[in-house]
């Protein structure tokens, strides 16, 4: 055998394991690449629905706590202040009221 066959085969060999290990490493870094756009593709396909469930809660929230108030208020039975002989109404106030005259007219 001639030494300058042998060591070809062994620069051969060299350069097909350097070509796998550099593609290898190559996949790697496009796996990687490619699970951290899917992670946050997926972090933001969760969260834009919570945020709408959460706007939708409060949503539901605030309008059951008025359509009960709305409620209450029509059942009670309080009456309604009237305005007698060109005097207004006493309404709770500590302080004087200035009439509004043209409300009352």
């Amino acid at each position: 055998m001639k030494p300058s066959a042998t060591s070809s085969v062994r620069n051969q060999l060299r350069f097909a394991f350097a070509v796998v290990v550099a593609r290898s490493f190559l996949a790697t870094a496009i796996a990687v690449r490619r699970l951290q756009v899917l992670s946050d593709d997926t972090q933001a396909l969760t969260q834009r629905p919570l945020v709408k469930e959460r706007l939708m809660a409060g949503w539901l929230l605030n309008t059951s706590v008025a359509a009960k108030r709305t409620g209450s208020i029509a059942r009670s039975a309080d009456p309604e202040p009237t305005v007698s002989r060109g005097r207004l109404p006493q309404m709770g106030f500590s302080g004087n009221i200035v009439p509004i005259l043209h409300l009352y007219a």
